[in-house]
């Protein structure tokens, strides 16, 4: 799949990987069919990393789509991509008394 970064084509990719976020991920997300068919995986990850599309905005699909127990896997390896914060050196007000 080729990335093509616009809003529009993310929110397509997003809306044709939603109907397959539920028991079909679950089922066949740790298997690799090669570069041609990744229909098993949302290939989101370059949308969510330039926020063309947003985390909330993919779990709202999902979950407006597929129940808790069908879409577990996908929302619990959704919430695991999160990005690390901007900084490492931020921290919480009483940070600096744990030290």
């Amino acid at each position: 799949m080729i990335f093509i970064p616009t809003r529009a084509a993310d929110l397509a990719a997003l809306d044709a990987f939603v109907a397959r976020a539920g028991r079909h991920y679950a089922k066949t997300r740790n298997f690799d069919f090669g570069p041609e068919d990744r229909n098993n995986v949302s290939i989101l990850c370059p949308c969510l990393r330039y926020r063309l599309v947003t985390e909330a905005e993919v779990l709202v699909a999902v979950r407006a789509r597929h129940t808790p127990a069908a879409s577990k896997k996908f929302i619990c390896r959704c919430g695991s991509q999160r990005p690390p914060p901007t900084s490492s050196r931020q921290s919480s007000p009483d940070a600096s008394r744990r030290r």
